[in-house]
Protein backbone atom coordinates (compact mmCIF):
# COMPACT_ATOMS: atom_id res chain seq x y z
CA UNK A 1 0.00 0.00 0.00
CA UNK A 2 1.11 3.47 -0.81
CA UNK A 3 2.76 5.22 2.21
CA UNK A 4 0.75 6.35 4.62
CA UNK A 5 -2.38 5.17 3.11
CA UNK A 6 -4.17 2.79 5.19
CA UNK A 7 -6.46 -0.24 4.33
CA UNK A 8 -8.10 -3.31 5.36
CA UNK A 9 -7.00 -5.22 2.27
CA UNK A 10 -4.97 -7.88 2.77
CA UNK A 11 -1.82 -8.05 0.27
CA UNK A 12 -2.05 -10.30 -2.78
CA UNK A 13 -0.06 -13.77 -2.14
CA UNK A 14 1.33 -15.84 -5.04
CA UNK A 15 -0.69 -18.09 -6.68
CA UNK A 16 -0.33 -21.97 -5.37
CA UNK A 17 0.57 -23.26 -8.75
CA UNK A 18 4.19 -20.47 -9.23
CA UNK A 19 7.21 -22.81 -8.62
CA UNK A 20 10.46 -20.87 -7.58
CA UNK A 21 11.62 -19.33 -4.81
CA UNK A 22 10.22 -17.21 -1.85
CA UNK A 23 10.46 -13.82 -1.78
CA UNK A 24 12.45 -13.30 1.81
CA UNK A 25 10.58 -11.50 5.25
CA UNK A 26 8.68 -8.06 4.82
CA UNK A 27 8.21 -8.63 0.94
CA UNK A 28 4.88 -8.86 -0.58
CA UNK A 29 3.26 -8.84 -3.87
CA UNK A 30 2.38 -5.54 -5.68
CA UNK A 31 -0.41 -4.39 -7.99
CA UNK A 32 -1.39 -1.50 -9.47
CA UNK A 33 -4.46 -2.58 -7.26
CA UNK A 34 -3.00 -3.11 -4.19
CA UNK A 35 0.49 -1.09 -4.14
CA UNK A 36 -1.55 2.44 -4.33
CA UNK A 37 -4.99 3.98 -3.85
CA UNK A 38 -6.63 5.16 -7.15
CA UNK A 39 -8.22 8.57 -7.84
CA UNK A 40 -11.92 8.34 -6.86
CA UNK A 41 -13.84 10.12 -9.45
CA UNK A 42 -16.60 12.35 -7.47
CA UNK A 43 -17.34 16.25 -8.35
CA UNK A 44 -14.63 18.48 -6.80
CA UNK A 45 -11.63 16.00 -6.21
CA UNK A 46 -8.41 17.36 -7.24
CA UNK A 47 -5.40 15.34 -8.06
CA UNK A 48 -2.12 17.30 -7.44
CA UNK A 49 1.05 16.43 -7.46
CA UNK A 50 4.22 14.88 -9.43
CA UNK A 51 3.92 12.99 -12.63
CA UNK A 52 6.11 9.56 -11.87
CA UNK A 53 5.25 8.04 -14.78
CA UNK A 54 2.54 5.75 -16.90
CA UNK A 55 1.97 2.43 -16.89
CA UNK A 56 0.11 -0.18 -18.53
CA UNK A 57 -1.80 -2.82 -16.42
CA UNK A 58 -1.32 -6.36 -17.68
CA UNK A 59 -5.33 -6.67 -18.32
CA UNK A 60 -7.83 -7.68 -21.11
CA UNK A 61 -7.23 -5.62 -22.85
CA UNK A 62 -4.23 -3.74 -21.22
CA UNK A 63 -5.62 -0.40 -19.01
CA UNK A 64 -3.17 2.08 -18.82
CA UNK A 65 -2.74 4.68 -16.23
CA UNK A 66 -0.63 7.52 -14.43
CA UNK A 67 1.29 7.34 -10.95
CA UNK A 68 1.38 10.64 -9.13
CA UNK A 69 3.07 11.65 -5.61
CA UNK A 70 0.61 13.91 -4.16
CA UNK A 71 1.90 17.67 -2.87
CA UNK A 72 -1.97 17.86 -1.75
CA UNK A 73 -4.22 15.55 -0.31
CA UNK A 74 -6.76 13.50 -2.70
CA UNK A 75 -9.72 11.65 -2.16
CA UNK A 76 -8.80 7.74 -3.33
CA UNK A 77 -10.57 4.35 -3.49
CA UNK A 78 -8.94 1.46 -1.98
CA UNK A 79 -10.22 -1.93 -3.19
CA UNK A 80 -12.78 -2.52 -5.94
CA UNK A 81 -16.24 -2.27 -7.20
CA UNK A 82 -18.53 -1.82 -4.18
CA UNK A 83 -16.04 -3.00 -1.61
CA UNK A 84 -14.09 0.14 -2.33
CA UNK A 85 -13.02 2.15 0.34
CA UNK A 86 -13.20 5.86 0.16
CA UNK A 87 -10.59 7.38 2.03
CA UNK A 88 -8.41 11.04 1.83
CA UNK A 89 -4.75 10.07 0.39
CA UNK A 90 -2.33 12.60 2.79
CA UNK A 91 0.59 14.43 0.97
CA UNK A 92 3.33 12.37 -0.23
CA UNK A 93 1.35 9.29 -0.94
CA UNK A 94 1.44 7.83 -4.37
CA UNK A 95 -2.01 7.24 -6.30
CA UNK A 96 -2.70 5.56 -9.39
CA UNK A 97 -5.13 7.91 -11.69
CA UNK A 98 -6.59 5.78 -14.87
CA UNK A 99 -6.03 6.70 -18.05
CA UNK A 100 -9.02 8.19 -19.76
CA UNK A 101 -9.60 9.68 -23.43
CA UNK A 102 -9.24 13.28 -21.63
CA UNK A 103 -6.09 12.16 -19.81
CA UNK A 104 -4.54 10.86 -22.47
CA UNK A 105 -2.64 14.26 -22.95
CA UNK A 106 -0.84 13.48 -19.61
CA UNK A 107 1.05 10.96 -21.85
CA UNK A 108 3.41 13.19 -23.96
CA UNK A 109 4.19 13.99 -20.55
CA UNK A 110 4.98 10.51 -19.69
CA UNK A 111 7.14 10.23 -21.66
CA UNK A 112 9.20 13.99 -20.22
CA UNK A 113 9.11 12.59 -17.15
CA UNK A 114 10.98 8.84 -18.57
CA UNK A 115 13.54 11.53 -20.14
CA UNK A 116 14.35 13.30 -16.64
CA UNK A 117 12.14 15.86 -15.97
CA UNK A 118 9.86 16.64 -13.64
CA UNK A 119 6.15 17.01 -14.43
CA UNK A 120 3.53 18.53 -12.43
CA UNK A 121 -0.30 17.71 -13.18
CA UNK A 122 -3.67 18.84 -11.91
CA UNK A 123 -6.92 17.44 -12.42
CA UNK A 124 -10.07 18.62 -11.14
CA UNK A 125 -13.15 16.52 -11.40
CA UNK A 126 -15.39 18.84 -12.80
CA UNK A 127 -18.98 16.69 -13.38
CA UNK A 128 -20.66 13.98 -14.32
CA UNK A 129 -22.80 14.09 -17.59
CA UNK A 130 -25.42 11.77 -19.33
CA UNK A 131 -24.32 9.99 -22.53
CA UNK A 132 -25.98 8.21 -25.21
CA UNK A 133 -27.50 4.37 -23.90
CA UNK A 134 -28.00 5.08 -20.32
CA UNK A 135 -23.63 5.81 -20.12
CA UNK A 136 -21.94 8.66 -18.34
CA UNK A 137 -18.74 10.21 -18.52
CA UNK A 138 -16.90 12.85 -16.05
CA UNK A 139 -15.38 16.04 -17.29
CA UNK A 140 -11.98 16.58 -15.94
CA UNK A 141 -10.06 19.56 -16.12
CA UNK A 142 -6.25 18.34 -16.63
CA UNK A 143 -3.08 20.64 -16.41
CA UNK A 144 0.67 19.66 -16.30
CA UNK A 145 3.36 22.35 -15.84
CA UNK A 146 7.16 21.13 -16.74
CA UNK A 147 9.48 21.91 -13.65
CA UNK A 148 12.67 20.90 -15.07
CA UNK A 149 13.22 19.69 -18.60
CA UNK A 150 14.56 16.39 -19.52
CA UNK A 151 17.83 15.32 -19.39
CA UNK A 152 17.99 13.14 -22.49
CA UNK A 153 16.08 12.32 -25.61
CA UNK A 154 12.26 12.57 -25.10
CA UNK A 155 10.95 9.19 -26.67
CA UNK A 156 7.18 9.18 -27.71
CA UNK A 157 5.12 6.48 -25.44
CA UNK A 158 3.38 4.87 -28.83
CA UNK A 159 0.55 2.15 -27.62
CA UNK A 160 -0.65 -1.09 -29.14
CA UNK A 161 -4.54 -0.81 -30.25
CA UNK A 162 -5.77 -2.55 -27.52
CA UNK A 163 -3.82 -0.24 -25.18
CA UNK A 164 -5.81 3.16 -26.45
CA UNK A 165 -8.05 4.37 -23.44
CA UNK A 166 -11.96 4.33 -24.41
CA UNK A 167 -13.46 7.40 -25.14
CA UNK A 168 -16.04 6.67 -21.99
CA UNK A 169 -13.69 4.53 -19.69
CA UNK A 170 -14.44 4.72 -16.32
CA UNK A 171 -11.98 4.80 -13.31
Amino acid sequence: MSKNVKSENPAATAPADVAGPAAPSGFRRLSAVQDAPWVHFQEGNVVHGDLLGRYIMQTDPPRPYYQVELIAPCTVRIGKGDEAEISQAPKGSVVNLGETFQLSCYKESAAEVNAGAKVEVWCAVKRKVKREGGKTLWILDPQAKRLKAPTSPIVPIVDAPSQAPAEDAAF
